[in-house]
């Protein structure tokens, strides 16, 4: 009997002090890593966005997605292709009764094919200028209120192509603010811009800034090209007389404006090339001068609208 009872007390002892731990050191370091490999959300990741890519990954994998993004950078094609990865996440239908972790989107649903061709009914909404002179209108961000106070069924993913203080009027700024702070649950903003710098702070300061590296050239304005064609071809450099009237005229709208400051300032740096002699030197401060007086132009017209 007594043999019995010390032969129990080892295997206890056995049990409790050798098996256990070694069973607690396997899940540890093999079991448990089952359940903290991240989900892969993402099939493809462009180049150089590497680190965007992964920020979501992270927040998806979390489930700590934030009620509005800043996405700053030049890259406005590949901001375009990360929001709709993102609205096909959320809206896969894999996804559509989730109420925990989010799964990756399956890609062949309705939803995911509606998303895929920029088809779908509810999501995204974008935002952009309908004027010619590049500015957001309140009346725009009143579209808006009303199409998120209705009901809906899918996660919606609002786009504001370009939230910089110049595309935003006084009371469309205010009043998206508004829209973002009462904004519904399964809402999410997405705001385009050049950077941090040049959107207002009460509208930053709400959102979660995110850099997307890279710059796209976006094709030319004709209009703005041809002006140009014609000033190069007429021989004589009469800058003074051409600009002056652009801007009496009010010929230009704000992006075409911009085309044609980066179409001057491209052939002023042609004509800096080399050594260059006296006729071009004269060429590069006339085309300076008009330069910096259509700049003066764009922040004074863009100054007038939004007080408006």
């Amino acid at each position: 009997m007594l043999f019995k009872r010390r032969l129990n007390k080892i295997k206890i002892f056995f049990i409790i002090y050798i098996i256990v731990p070694k069973i607690l050191i396997f899940s540890r370091n093999y079991g448990l890593k089952l359940f903290l490999v991240p989900m892969v959300y993402f099939k493809k990741i462009p180049e150089n966005q590497e680190l965007a890519y992964e920020f979501f990954q992270k927040a998806l994998d979390k489930s700590r997605l934030a009620r509005a993004y800043l996405l700053c950078g030049g890259a406005n094609l590949a901001k375009i292709e990360l929001i709709k990865e993102l609205n096909k996440i959320l809206n896969c239908s894999v996804n559509q009764s989730a109420e925990t972790k989010l799964e990756p989107s399956c890609g062949t649903c309705t939803n995911c094919r509606w998303i895929e061709e920029d088809k779908h009914p509810k999501t995204p909404i974008i935002i952009e200028s309908e004027s010619k002179k590049g500015i957001i209108s309140i009346d725009q961000i009143r579209f808006l209120q009303e199409e998120l106070s209705q009901n809906c069924d899918y996660f919606r993913i609002i786009i504001i192509k370009n939230a910089s203080k110049v595309c935003l009027s006084y009371h469309s700024a205010p009043a998206l603010l508004k829209t973002i702070e009462e904004a519904r649950p399964k809402t999410m903003f997405m705001l385009m811009a050049p950077n941090r710098e040049t959107v207002l702070p009460t509208i930053s300061s709400r959102a979660q800034t995110l850099y997307l590296n890279g710059f796209e050239h976006e094709p030319i304005n004709p209009k703005a090209q041809e002006l140009f064609m014609s000033l190069v071809d007429s021989g004589n450099l009469n800058l003074d007389d051409v600009l002056d009237s652009m801007v009496l005229a009010d010929e230009l709208s704000q992006n075409e404006t911009i085309d044609m400051i980066n179409l001057l300032e491209l052939w002023q740096n042609k004509l800096a090339e080399g050594l260059p002699d006296d006729e071009a030197c004269n060429k590069i401060l006339k085309l300076e001068q008009g330069i910096s007086d259509l700049k003066n132009f764009v922040r004074a017209r863009a100054v007038l609208v939004a007080s408006i």
